[in-house]
């Protein structure tokens, strides 16, 4: 998963995570998550999202939450 990121010249490509090519069988969703309060799938953390997110999940396998704070990516794994 690539996410454009800004430079002083334009933007710049950045990858977040990879599908195991082992586990073709498994698919993978990339959706938006929009701003707000988002838990861990054990509900022991939680953080606040201030700007849209990325979601993505595996299937029968969990997701992870991909967020921006304090200037780099943050991951959040928000089911298991």
């Amino acid at each position: 998963m690539l996410r454009k990121l800004a430079t002083d010249n334009g933007y710049a490509a950045k990858v977040l995570d990879q599908g195991d090519t082992k586990d073709s069988d498994s698919g993978m969703v990339i959706s938006t998550a929009p701003r707000g309060s988002y838990s861990d799938f054990e509900r022991t953390t939680s953080v606040q999202v201030k700007l849209d997110a990325v979601n993505v999940e595996w299937i029968e396998k969990g997701a992870v939450l991909y967020y921006w704070t304090h200037d780099k990516y943050r991951t959040l794994q928000t089911s298991d």
